[in-house]
């Protein structure tokens, strides 16, 4: 599976995508430079946790979840793992709360 099928290249290091993109094979994500994984969702899943820095965020996909809490934490991860490579922010489906953020 290829990381361009489920995510797309936002900024130069910054990715957006869905839950799909967070598990392609991590010899995709390396390929890719993504060092980092920010998942912004409940329940997610987080296959390379153990070898990526990760953030997840228990945020849910109802109308009026104030995500606007979560942004400097957010905004932290992001820019303190850009100078290590790419960050990758994903949700279930990448349409609401990743690209919120």
């Amino acid at each position: 599976r290829m990381l361009s099928k489920y995510a797309d290249l936002i900024v130069d290091g910054l990715w957006l995508g869905s839950e799909d993109a967070a598990c392609v094979p991590l010899e995709e994500l390396n390929n890719n430079n993504v060092r980092a994984i920010l998942a912004v969702g409940k329940g997610l899943a987080a296959p390379h946790v153990e070898d990526l820095e990760y953030l997840s965020i228990p945020a849910y996909d109802i109308p009026g979840y104030a995500l606007l809490p979560h942004f400097p934490r957010c905004i932290e991860f992001i820019e303190s793992n850009l100078g290590k490579g790419a960050v990758l922010v994903h949700c279930a489906q990448g349409v609401s709360r990743s690209a919120t953020v």
